[in-house]
């Protein structure tokens, strides 16, 4: 066999084994970015699985929203609206699989788009350029639909938002001022503006204080404590809140269910980690099979550059 002949076979070999390492790179970067999303994902997860988990027993450490006692008419709300956290948190995890599926598969359309002008085509032939634009294009997709949810939620919250606001003293607000007019049981004056304290940004802790201490003499010295319509689980979570345990005989039933929750949520959360170290570690090794596949890519190129070289050397010298 030719010298020539043995460059095509060496240049056809290259050109092959460069074909399959391009092939695997990009595999091992999809299968990095992959795996930091995920890692992402689970890191997020971990400080809200707990509200969730908890949403699913109708529970919530903090107060959420306002719930209006069936017995109280206020003309500016429906006394039928009742507070449902989980349905308050499936609303907010479909939100959430939304923004994350839009923002990932719609970064990846983005590039593909702004590829097709010249300007940015020539710049984005670099992996981190184009993992940089995919990453501003996951926030900037991201953000607008977060202002798209966040002006949903202002609209539903709206009603609330005009009954809870007021500046230094709780008095002034138009629900405290309501609850003096209608001449309420004191257990429902209390009852609300403790909610309007809590729902207060931020929280009103001496006031939130100071009418749930209340409801809770009234739950203990009242035997028709039960007949106003209050919520047993917006009185555990305002209790939870200001005083990290339930005080009454009404929300203590509610503990049994408050541990089953908390048992479930140590489980979910010690599931996450283990996906978290998971994922870390996937991640590192597959960028460092990648790095590999670049630099073997890289010294081939050299290597078929050279044999190029010599192909075109060899040609011109039999010419001569």
């Amino acid at each position: 066999m030719s010298s020539l002949d043995k460059n095509q076979v060496q240049t056809t070999d290259f050109k092959a084994r460069l074909i399959r390492l391009k092939q695997r790179q990009q595999q091992t970067m999809w299968l990095t970015f992959a795996a930091l999303s995920v890692l992402a994902l689970s890191t997020f997860a971990v400080f809200t699985q707990a509200e969730f988990v908890y949403g699913f027993w109708g529970l919530s450490q903090t107060l959420q929203q306002l719930h209006i006692p069936a017995s109280v008419d206020l003309n500016a709300l429906d006394s039928a609206q009742v507070t449902d956290y989980f349905g308050r948190l499936l609303s907010w995890l479909g939100w959430l699989i939304l923004k994350l599926t839009a923002a990932f598969f719609g970064a990846f359309i983005s590039i593909r788009l702004i590829k097709k002008f010249n300007f940015f085509k020539h710049r984005l032939k670099s992996v981190v350029l184009k993992f940089v634009a995919w990453l501003i294009a996951f926030i900037m997709i991201w953000s607008l639909l977060s202002f798209v949810q966040y002006q949903k939620n202002e609209a539903l919250q709206q009603p609330y938002q005009a009954l809870l606001q007021y500046d230094q003293n709780i008095q002034s607000s138009e629900l405290a001022q309501y609850t003096e007019q209608a001449r309420l049981a004191p257990a429902v004056r209390d009852y609300l503006l403790a909610q309007a304290a809590l729902l207060h940004r931020p929280v009103d802790q001496a006031a939130a204080t100071r009418y749930v201490q209340g409801l809770i003499l009234a739950e203990n010295s009242q035997a028709n404590f039960a007949s106003y319509g209050f919520k047993p689980e917006q009185l555990w979570s305002m209790q939870q809140q200001l005083y990290g345990k339930s005080l009454t005989p009404m929300t203590q039933q509610l503990d049994q269910q408050a541990k089953q929750a908390q048992r479930v949520s140590s489980i979910v959360a010690w599931a996450l980690y283990f996906c978290m170290a998971l994922a870390g570690l996937l991640a590192a090794l597959s960028y460092v099979l990648a790095r590999q596949l670049r630099n073997r890519r890289l010294r081939i190129e050299m290597t078929l550059h050279d044999v190029e070289l010599r192909s075109i050397a060899h040609k011109q010298q039999v010419k001569r």
